[in-house]
């Protein structure tokens, strides 16, 4: 390109890429106005605790779709070759993420323009002079990607589960091995994939091990983690609304100033019904609203982190019980029980439909037969 390389000083300044995040960028606030990207705590704490794959739930605006473009952006600037993939629900808000790329783009020093610079530019892709490029869209199946963001993909799996289904089957598999990955939303229903990738990345963070290359790393981020989520005007705040906080600091040790208080209590009477999902408080309140009929999700998530939950082989010269559910019409199910030491243990398990009586009677006489297991009481339930 004819230009001299960046001066070593410059090199060295730039080396950091912390730094680099915390004083090269320029974005617009919340307010239109043109300022210094700096991180927040939520968002350096995202930086800090970074995966290959990462799966954010959140709290609405708390900037985490504005630290992804800037990271993505980053990548691409300070390495060559560097595919960024980036995923939003409609056409219209795919292009307006291409748009803020090209906005910190343009506002980068001279110097690094100067070296790297734009070499294409139209509605669904800005590629760079040293080969790096961002590709934007409802979908991704083209090429390989080296960093890929999935935004707002809970409501994408809630209200159009075609796309989903598309963004699942091929921008995922657009991403290349031990690359960057990011899905980020609030909740939208507890059903979908990001729901269920939320729920496998979280008992993974339950069990204490470290996720695999292929594995979700589950990252929560709640409304009062948000310092601009406060009120200096007093509200009053119900007895109901006092059980609730003193719930939160009781079960989860969450501990709100008086203006957090009031501001949520404000927001809950702006949001109604919407709360939980839009500014949960836990994890699970995120899914709450939608998690009526679901049975005992935070008591089998306790006994997880326990250790309660987990493979408990059958003890000899203890007794078997079964317990029976017959289901008319449906699955038959049957567990086996065992009390070892005061512990209730369930050792076995099988279920099948559409089979006679004898049919079951046969795979229990197979059971006890292998094991040399003794019968002890048979519950039964309609």
């Amino acid at each position: 390109m004819g230009e001299p390389a960046l001066s070593d000083e410059v090199v060295d300044r730039w080396v950091d890429r912390r730094w680099r995040l915390q004083n090269l960028y320029f974005i617009e606030d919340k307010h239109g106005n043109v300022v210094r990207f700096n991180m927040n705590l939520a968002q350096e704490k995202l930086l800090e605790d970074l995966h290959y794959l990462n799966i954010v739930l959140k709290a609405r605006q708390m900037g985490f779709s504005t630290f992804i473009l800037i990271l993505a952006l980053d990548c691409c600037i300070f390495n060559s070759n560097f595919a960024a993939g980036l995923v939003a629900d409609t056409k219209k808000n795919a292009e307006n993420l291409l748009k803020r790329i090209k906005f910190a783009y343009e506002r980068l020093p001279d110097e690094i323009r100067r070296v790297v610079e734009i070499s294409a530019d139209n509605k669904g892709e800005i590629e760079f002079s040293n080969g790096s490029s961002v590709e934007v869209g409802v979908s991704l199946r083209s090429g390989t990607k080296n960093f890929l963001h999935i935004s707002e993909y809970g409501k994408i799996c809630a209200k159009a589960p075609d796309k989903a289904k598309e963004i699942k089957s091929g921008s995922l598999n657009t991403l290349a091995a031990r690359q960057l990955g990011f899905i980020e939303s609030t909740a939208e229903g507890r059903g979908g994939d990001f729901y269920e990738k939320t729920q496998a990345a979280r008992r993974i963070l339950d069990s204490d091990r470290e996720p695999g290359d292929m594995e979700y790393r589950f990252h929560f981020f709640a409304w009062w983690q948000d310092a601009t989520y406060q009120l200096d005007q007093p509200v009053l705040l119900t007895s109901e609304d006092e059980a609730y906080f003193a719930g939160l600091e009781a079960e989860h040790g969450i501990q709100l100033s008086e203006s957090q208080k009031w501001w949520y209590v404000s927001k809950r009477a702006e949001q109604g019904d919407d709360m939980w999902k839009e500014f949960p408080s836990t994890p699970d309140e995120a899914f709450q609203a939608a998690k009526e009929g679901a049975y005992f999700g935070k008591e089998m998530r306790a006994l997880r982190q326990r250790g309660r939950i987990g493979v408990f082989p059958y003890v000899p010269n203890i007794v078997v019980n079964t317990f029976w559910d017959f289901g008319l019409g449906d699955t038959q199910t049957i567990w086996l029980h065992q009390e070892v030491a005061g512990e209730h243990r369930f050792v076995g398990y099988f279920e099948d439909s559409g089979m006679g009586l004898g049919h079951y009677f046969a795979w229990l006489d197979k059971w006890a037969a292998q094991r040399g297991a003794r019968w002890g009481v048979h519950h039964g339930t309609p």
